[in-house]
């Protein structure tokens, strides 16, 4: 039973208000410093539906973060957590993914972002390259750790052996 009214005033789930406020996130503040310009926003977030694939249903950037690289909403959260659980729990990740429709939000003015947005255009001619691979590891961390803060992630072994190639990268890198 959900209460829909208090005191003669209409209550409305606080995510289903961040769900209409989505609409107003798609351009990149071009004023800002250490922000990624709006053609870099948007090669990033063509790479990034392309890598991803399925596994989301849009990519675009988002003014709404300040201290997170990203995150993920997906329409009536809390009812999806409670789906995830009951109903699709046996189901394919691909089919769970094609169910919730989970939208990867990008924070432009992160350094992460941007270091990925840098990755993705040194080696946007060489998929071969080991730049390219590491910004592949580095967006699935930011989607699986995105999906986790959501409450929407239940492949923790997965999303613990993904951190573990990516660290092994970026110690590769350094060296």
């Amino acid at each position: 039973m959900q209460l829909s009214q208090y005191d003669k005033k209409t209550l409305t789930s606080i995510e289903s208000m961040i769900a209409d406020d989505m609409a107003n996130t798609d351009s990149v503040g071009s004023e800002r410093q250490n922000c990624l310009k709006q053609d870099e926003a948007s090669e990033l977030v063509e790479w990034a539906e392309k890598v991803l694939g399925s596994k989301v249903k849009k990519v675009k950037v988002t003014q709404r973060l300040s201290t997170h690289p990203c995150f993920v909403s997906v329409r009536e959260a809390g009812a999806m957590r409670h789906f995830l659980r009951t109903s699709l729990a046996d189901r394919p990740a691909e089919e769970r993914y094609r169910v919730i429709e989970p939208i990867l939000e990008l924070n432009p003015e992160h350094e992460l972002v941007r270091y990925l947005y840098n990755l993705v255009h040194a080696s946007k001619d060489s998929e071969q390259s080991g730049d390219y691979s590491l910004a592949i590891s580095i967006l699935n961390h930011l989607y699986d750790t995105a999906m986790a803060q959501a409450g929407l992630l239940d492949d923790v072994r997965g999303l613990a052996s993904r951190t573990t190639d990516l660290v092994e990268k970026l110690v590769g890198k350094t060296k």
